[in-house]
């Protein structure tokens, strides 16, 4: 087994950067504002839920990330080498932190959403229009709102008007 060398590891930081800065970024935005949206639409009860179980990740991946990046900055700066043991164990415990989420967000959380979501009033609708990837889940108050072809606009729509159930 062969280990890379410094001057391996920097041939590479024209892709690996930009990749960091982007991946950080994401987590950030999964972070700041789906999450907040996703709860709060939760409580307020709206009418429409797009659900990606993904979301839960963002901040342990955030930290790994983080910590990726303080260890390319230490293999860097001159002596900062000797500090890596210290980050070993933090690291090993996000990498494994990580890889059970991920687990679990993929063989628990469509169980997960099919029994808690009915219990707060949701119906599964997976034939409205605009759904990012097969990954997301939309989840509607009113089962005729599931019509195919029709956006999430047009569900909250016909939420706003007289005699629906979602007010």
């Amino acid at each position: 087994m062969t280990v890379c060398n410094h001057n391996e590891i920097k041939k590479q930081w024209p892709v690996t950067i930009p990749s960091i800065v982007l991946l950080f970024l994401l987590c950030c935005y999964m972070i700041s504002s789906a999450l907040p949206r996703l709860i709060d639409g939760l409580v307020l009860q709206q009418p429409l839920i797009r659900i990606f179980p993904g979301l839960i990740m963002g901040p342990f991946f955030a930290a790994l990330i983080f910590l990726i990046t303080v260890i390319a900055a230490l293999i860097y700066i001159p002596g900062g080498a000797k500090h890596l043991p210290k980050i070993e164990r933090p690291l090993n415990i996000l990498i494994f932190t990580n890889f059970l989420l991920m687990l679990m967000v993929i063989f628990f959380s469509s169980a997960l959403l099919d029994y808690s979501m009915p219990k707060l009033g949701y119906v599964q609708c997976d034939i409205l229009e605009g759904k990012p990837s097969i990954w997301f889940s939309d989840w509607i108050k009113n089962s005729e709102w599931c019509v195919k072809g029709k956006s999430p606009e047009w569900v909250f729509e016909q939420a706003g008007l007289p005699g629906s159930l979602a007010r």
